[in-house]
């Protein structure tokens, strides 16, 4: 089973892209080359090339997809994750000071007549959702499958299988110390665990708790950076690719996953999704999932050795912005290219 997208118009040229089930497609490309534009379109999160006035095409095993905001809701379970992560650590300590605002607003309304109290109190309500919504949609992802979980599968998924990639990393790691690196382990590649007190979450109160494997104790949120939001992408993608659903497929796709990891933390990820989607097509491989990684790395597509990459640039030439399948080392690694300008500056 497969799908393809394709888009012309308005400057936009995208050839026949193709999302082979179980199969990642990695859309490669530096900033505002409208890879992430074309991932969102798969499963019309906004803004997307139609909001662009572009001419799209969505085909499922030929089948032409006539509404293609329906896909996510009629025909297949998507799961999209954001490029917005990093905004959670941000996100909190500026939740309360909003949240004393609306207290104000609260308090306000209920000394004033009650139209103008209806209103104010319909205000705070939308405004307490869009803070919800917008800063901290993640955490309402990952409650929601959670939830939903098969726990054999996300057992053998999240434990099993990424236990089994970080031993395979951590004996290349040990492999450094006959040339004199010590300071690289595993530890340090996937140092912490996250997870979220979904019942506390429903009633708007945040708690999130933080373990260090290092230290083997809780550590407070404000003392940790990104390793939230890239942890938290791992048990997502795991909760994702556990949960039983009644559709015909699932859809993945995850924005810039190296937003949050560091350069050996890329590979861990990709290789334990290559796993997952191993491991869960010997599961349940009468319900597809296609998955779709946008990405400024070369590791995410280097470190999973079936993907299909396209590179997405702006073609000067002709004026549009188009993609064109190739290997991740051409063009877009360019350190060696500016090599000698770099030694140069030495």
């Amino acid at each position: 089973m497969h799908i393809t997208l394709s888009a012309k118009g308005n400057g936009v040229e995208i050839p026949e892209i193709v999302i082979d089930s179980w199969r990642p497609a990695v859309l490669l490309g530096m900033n505002s080359t409208l890879k992430s534009m074309v991932a969102r379109s798969l499963v019309w999160e906004r803004p997307n090339l139609g909001d662009l006035g572009v001419q799209l095409s969505i085909k499922v095993d030929g089948e032409e997809v006539k509404e293609k905001e329906d896909m996510c809701t009629a025909r297949a379970e998507c799961l999209y994750i954001e490029d917005a992560r990093l905004i959670l650590r941000f996100g909190l300590p500026t939740l309360a000071s909003i949240e004393s605002e609306l207290r104000n607003i609260e308090y306000f309304a209920e000394s004033v007549r009650e139209s103008v109290f209806e209103l104010l109190k319909e205000s705070a309500k939308r405004l307490r959702m869009i803070i919800y919504e917008k800063l901290f949609g993640i955490l309402s992802k990952y409650c929601d499958y959670r939830s939903r979980i098969s726990d054999e599968i996300y057992i053998r998924l999240y434990s099993d299988i990424l236990g089994n990639v970080k031993r395979r990393l951590e004996a290349e790691l040990k492999k450094l110390e006959t040339s004199g690196i010590k300071d690289v382990s595993i530890d340090n590649v996937f140092p912490m665990d996250v997870d979220v007190d979904c019942k506390e979450f429903e009633k708007h109160n945040i708690k999130i708790r933080i373990f260090d494997y290092r230290l083997k104790k809780p550590v407070l949120l404000e003392h940790v950076s990104s390793a939230i939001a890239a942890v938290m992408t791992f048990k997502l993608v795991a909760y994702f690719l556990s949960t039983y659903i009644d559709k015909q497929f699932k859809i993945l796709v995850i924005e810039e996953p190296e937003e949050a990891m560091s350069p050996p933390q890329q590979v861990l990820f990709a290789m334990f999704l290559r796993k997952a989607l191993d491991e869960v097509k010997t599961l349940y491989n009468h319900q597809p999932v296609f998955t779709v990684i946008t990405t400024h790395s070369p590791y995410i597509p280097l470190s999973i050795s079936d993907a299909d990459t396209y590179y997405f640039y702006f073609d000067i030439e002709k004026r549009v912005f188009t993609a064109t399948r190739t290997p991740p080392a051409r063009p877009f690694v360019y350190a060696e290219i500016f090599q000698p300008i770099i030694t140069e500056e030495r």
